[in-house]
């Protein structure tokens, strides 16, 4: 009985397992991801001197991509580990727009308040990640 019971889970096993199939497709790629440093003195000062912006310009942000996929940014900060934008560092907020073609990203004082922000955002690196949608 227990020869029988052995067979007929070996069996089950075998079926099950030959249904399954891993799909190796190596031109199956959803997410593009570019990596670059952002030096201090490419932000600008807005707003009479109240925050400061970067436009990052990138090809690659089509209006396909606009129009139907996802834009992420990330920024690197001293611990050396990628933030996700919006995100408040030291006192100051970040965050980003994006259009075709380009990134924008932002500074200014997260508790708005405003006021004056005399240093321009150190020199960093930015992450941004272009996700296909299916």
């Amino acid at each position: 009985m227990k020869k029988y019971l052995f067979l007929m889970i070996a069996l089950v096993g075998l079926v099950g397992m030959s249904g399954c199939s891993k799909d190796d497709d190596p031109t199956f790629n959803p997410n593009r991801t570019f990596v670059m440093e952002l030096p201090s003195s490419s932000w600008r000062s807005i707003d009479n001197g109240e925050a400061w912006e970067v436009e990052i310009p990138l090809d690659e942000l089509t209006s396909e991509v606009f129009e139907n996929d996802d834009v992420s940014v990330h920024l690197m900060f001293e611990d050396e580990i990628y933030e996700p934008l919006t995100t408040v560092y030291n006192g100051i907020a970040y965050r980003y727009d994006y259009a075709i073609g380009s990134i924008l990203l932002d500074a200014k004082w997260a508790d708005g308040r405003g006021g004056v922000m005399e240093n321009r955002p150190p020199t960093r690196y930015v992450k941004i990640i272009l996700s296909e949608s299916w």
